[in-house]
């Protein structure tokens, strides 16, 4: 993906109670926050631009066109990883298991297992059924699985709520890089992060 690449969305409609109207153009690279209170609507919009719901409008990522008037691309083609509150994880694998069937699916790329899991500090996880995970726990395998799948676009629901990467660390500086370096990483390996949070100074 290029240095110039942009993500462009003009999107429009309703998703059950809650009214889109969003317009962004903002860089494919790095990443991108959305701040807004409770009920505003951010997870909606999350799952619009994934294709998991169908608003009017348009949605291009790096100049291709994933919907407009005469376009829809489904989610499952469209190479976004996705990581909402509810994890998804596959139940009956356990976390290593998870972690190789996006491998499998995205084949190699800039992100490998190694460091993943390295980043996230799964390794005493990997061996974990989903069910013997905590709320956090759970989240860092969504992640890690997430990345592994090598998106050209990855958007992320309230990504540090749970995870509490400071105290996986140890608390103060090392916590803190920590997640300095898992940020690094997603903006090396040419992905935007959509993250949708109340809680701004995780975001900034």
């Amino acid at each position: 993906m290029s240095a110039a690449a942009r993500l462009q969305v003009e999107l429009r409609g309703a998703i059950g109670a809650f009214g889109i109207d969003a317009r962004l153009d903002v860089p494919a690279q790095g990443v991108t926050a959305i701040f807004g209170p409770s009920g505003a609507g951010k997870t909606s919009l999350l799952r619009a631009i994934s294709g998991l719901e169908r608003l009017s409008g348009r949605v291009s990522v790096d100049g291709r066109t994933w919907q407009d008037d005469h376009t829809f691309v489904p989610a499952w083609k469209r190479r976004v990883g996705l990581v909402f509150q509810d994890q998804a994880l596959f139940p009956h694998l356990d976390v290593r298991g998870n972690l190789d069937f996006a491998i499998r699916r995205a084949g190699p790329g800039a992100i490998g297992f190694d460091e993943t899991v390295a980043l996230l500090r799964l390794e005493p996880l990997l061996g974990r059924k989903v069910h013997q995970l905590s709320g956090g726990e759970g989240r860092l395998a969504a992640l890690a699985r997430a990345l592994l799948s090598q998106p050209a676009l990855l958007l992320l629901d309230e990504p540090l709520a749970g995870l509490d990467l400071a105290a996986k660390a140890g608390d103060g500086p090392e916590g803190e890089a920590l997640t300095l370096e898992a940020f690094r990483i997603l903006a090396e390996a040419s992905l935007l992060t959509n993250e949708s949070t109340d809680r701004r100074r995780e975001a900034l």
